[in-house]
């Protein structure tokens, strides 16, 4: 059946082409609609807005892109760091109150020797909670009685070591106490204790000729025999319980004995250095009952001759295996006299040695503030106090340096850490108080060498560095 539609022009119901009622031609009314359909809809391709449809993900492309390039930028400034202090040798560690993780070796099971995970927060941040009102203000009146921002002393204690009175109030209350020549059994020696020292001291022997640089790149055994004394090698263990904290304590050490020398002081003196670490620390701990302390203290031969031997002395102090503490000492000894130096004598330490020091300091390590930002006078005080002195002989030279607190701003928490220079030829800065023979470490010469190299003093940051972190420069 053959479909009929309305007539356009008089409505009335016909097949298509011409109306069968009043003959109009219904062709040219669809062609003209057709047309104009097709006009508006290209005009409206021509006029309406485009609109650019959303992927959806563009901003992971984004991200992507981000990630990439923050990992880029990280990669480029961690190796300009590194090769800003490559030529950095055994000069400066500093350890603040919010330090990171440093990843240590495990040790052999059979030395009872700690896992080191990472390195603890000092007690600072109590104090700094105690000088705070209710409210958590700082209390004006608590901050001024604060200690000034500047350099001091490591140990301001200036009580002299008494072994008798050590052995009357710490050892007789001991668990295990002994002191021994362990030979093949010295845990410092044969056993892997430079995975915990911060110095990264080392009883390999190195030839006095061998160091590559004039810079005393960290502690090292120097020993060569001798034929007017002969050396052993000693080792102390302590463990026991003091105010409800357990102490295990490992200390190396050396003595000195020939046919026509008593050297009996000079051997009590060497043995003495480890137990007044182990002592300052007992006395002045602020751990918690129960915590586990271990303290070790190893001793290095760093130079021998006729007229001189120096012992350099590793502290590294851990509570519950995160370490507390570390230091650098020193003993010297007057072999000829058979006595042990005063190690502030050795060197003429005024201010002018204070202002050598710092400019030496800033060309041989990188910037410290704690020495720039103080005063030269507070920097000769820390030098003349012994326990923050670092003094001993190397084949290099002297190598010299302190032991220091400092704080960075009112607010922050004291920073422990100790710096170092060496010194090749340094017969004119000897204070004359003993009489040895200075003939060696000149055949090394670090002006030359940092001509050589263009290596030039610092005169700020150089590099940004981060203080909640532990600052090797080895």
């Amino acid at each position: 059946m053959a479909d009929f539609i309305f007539c356009p022009r008089c409505g009335a119901v016909t097949k298509p082409g011409i109306c069968s009622n009043c003959g109009y031609k219904m062709e040219e009314y669809v062609s003209e609609n057709v047309e104009s359909e097709v006009n508006v809809n290209a005009e409206s391709e021509q006029t309406a807005p485009k609109i650019k449809k959303s992927s959806g993900n563009g901003w992971i492309i984004g991200l992507i892109v981000g990630i990439v390039l923050m990992l880029f930028l990280v990669i480029f400034s961690g190796i300009l760091v590194v090769i800003g202090i490559m030529p950095l040798a055994f000069k400066t560690i500093t350890s603040t109150s919010h330090p990171t993780v440093q990843a240590v070796p495990n040790p052999p099971t059979n030395n009872n020797l700690p896992n080191i995970p990472d390195v603890k927060e000092n007690e600072e941040d109590e104090k700094d909670n105690e000088n705070k009102d209710e409210d958590g203000k700082e209390n004006d009146e608590t901050k001024e009685e604060e200690e000034p921002l500047t350099i001091r002393p490591y140990d301001p204690d200036d009580s002299v070591f008494d072994y008798d009175k050590f052995s009357d109030e710490i050892i007789s209350g001991s668990n295990e106490f002994w002191d021994e020549n362990k030979g093949d059994d010295d845990l410092f020696v044969h056993g892997n204790y430079s995975a915990y020292s911060q110095s990264g001291s080392s009883h390999d022997f190195a030839d006095r000729d061998s160091f590559t640089t004039p810079y005393y790149n960290y502690i090292i055994n120097s020993y060569v025999e001798n034929e007017n004394y002969d050396v052993e090698r000693r080792t102390i263990r302590y463990e026991g319980e003091v105010n409800g904290v357990y102490y295990n304590a490992y200390c190396g050490y050396y003595t000195l004995s020939a046919d026509n020398v008593d050297f009996t002081a000079v051997n009590e003196g060497l043995r003495n250095k480890c137990l007044e670490r182990i002592e300052d620390y007992i006395r002045n701990s602020t751990d918690a009952a129960g915590t586990y302390v271990t303290i070790y203290v190893d001793s290095v031969v760093t130079f021998n001759n006729d007229d001189v031997f120096s012992a350099a002395y590793d502290t590294n102090v851990y509570s519950n295996n995160v370490i507390n503490t570390f230091s650098i000492s020193s003993v010297n000894i007057d072999v000829k006299n058979a006595a042990v130096m005063d190690n502030t004598k050795i060197l003429t330490l005024d201010d002018d040695f204070s202002k050598f020091f710092i400019e030496r300091s800033n060309t041989q390590n990188r910037w410290v503030e704690s020495i720039n930002k103080s005063d030269v006078s507070d920097v000769t005080k820390v030098f003349n106090d012994d326990d923050s002195l670092i003094l001993f002989f190397t084949p290099l030279g002297v190598e010299v340096g302190i032991n220091y607190k400092y704080r960075q701003d009112s607010y922050g928490s004291d920073y422990v850490g100790w710096v170092t220079i060496t010194l090749n030829d340094f017969d004119n800065y000897l204070s004359g108080t003993y009489n040895f023979n200075a003939d060696w470490g000149k055949n090394y010469d670090i002006y030359q060498y940092e001509k050589d190299n263009n290596i030039t003093p610092s005169s700020g940051y150089e590099f940004d560095y981060d203080y909640d972190s532990i600052l090797y420069d080895l």
